[in-house]
């Protein structure tokens, strides 16, 4: 499961994904210190490498813009959603359009039984979430982490587990999708 992004890491990671849109190669390292007022160059290499710790880019060290995307499209109107397995492995992504699926970092889990029918949430869905590693009020859907699968449920003061995620929205697929036939049409 990805960890959760700081606040200064997700505002360094969005402006590298806007920087590139705009400009189609990386800001260097001193343009992301001058754009978050950061004077060392040290302290930029320390961001991005808890940025690439966390899963969400790789870097080359060696180079003032050496710093690959994980899971971004830089299609101006979409991105790509990782789906997430029962051991926080990326099974799928998913193409959306990028106003409805939260910030960086955001991942789909699977609901793997009924247990949250009362929600509106069947097995099979998908769940939208967003990585959060605290500010959860009581009351929201969360993901939280028991040294097991993730559990998805209502926070309250007694929650067990630490939270990893709050669940934005659901995905349902109310029929399959049609398999075409080896000549490319449906019937």
């Amino acid at each position: 499961m990805p960890q959760a992004l700081t606040d200064l890491e997700r505002r360094a990671l969005d402006y590298i994904v806007e920087y590139l849109r705009e400009n189609t190669y990386q800001p260097s390292i001193r343009e992301i210190g001058r754009r978050f007022g950061l004077k060392s160059t040290k302290t930029v290499s320390e961001l991005l490498q808890s940025i690439e710790s966390k899963g969400y880019i790789e870097r080359d060290p060696s180079r003032s813009r050496g710093v690959k995307l994980l899971g971004v499209t830089l299609r101006s109107g979409s991105v790509s959603v990782p789906v997430l397995g029962p051991e926080g492995e990326t099974v799928d992504r998913i193409e959306m359009d990028r106003r409805v699926t939260g910030p960086a970092g955001s991942y789909f889990l699977t609901a793997t039984d009924n247990h949250l029918a009362t929600e509106g949430i069947r097995e099979g869905d998908l769940l939208l979430v967003e990585p959060v590693s605290a500010s959860t009020e009581t009351g929201d859907l969360v993901v939280t982490d028991n040294d097991g699968p993730p559990r998805v449920g209502r926070t309250n003061s007694g929650s067990p587990g630490r939270v990893q995620g709050r669940v934005l929205g659901v995905w349902r697929r109310y029929r399959a999708p049609v398999e075409l036939e080896a000549g490319g049409s449906e019937s």
